[in-house]
């Protein structure tokens, strides 16, 4: 354990929503702001998965967008622009998605399913 001193209040760098919890896998739609932001860049690794999914994913934000084939990687780097509050959001939509339930046999698993999301990368203007 470590103990540290601070000079000033601790505080969230940044949020991440609509990833299952203590996974990678996220669901129709992932939700990243960056708190005290001034702009910059995101790049998020995605990872298509080909038990779930035959053909072609779409990975989408701000306008950008990306296609994995099952099990590929890729990456979508998309800018950060600042809002009204000092926040920055980036919205990424994933199509298609799927239930495990409903594809797979023998599965129970009902959660709807998008793309990996394997890492989230962050670069300052």
């Amino acid at each position: 354990m470590v103990l540290r001193q601070l000079d000033g209040p601790l505080r969230i760098a940044y949020r991440i929503t609509g990833l299952y919890p203590n996974d990678t896998w996220s669901g129709p739609q992932v939700t990243y702001t960056r708190l005290q932001c001034r702009g910059g860049r995101l790049a998020v690794d995605l990872v298509g998965d080909a038990t779930l999914f035959t053909g072609r994913q779409t990975v989408s934000a701000e306008g950008r967008s990306v296609s994995l084939e099952s099990s590929q990687t890729a990456t979508l780097t998309v800018p950060m622009r600042p809002r009204a509050d000092g926040s920055c959001r980036v919205v990424f939509n994933v199509a298609p998605t799927a239930i495990p339930a409903v594809v797979l046999k023998g599965s129970s698993d009902a959660r709807v399913l998008g793309a990996h999301f394997t890492s989230f990368r962050y670069t300052a203007p």
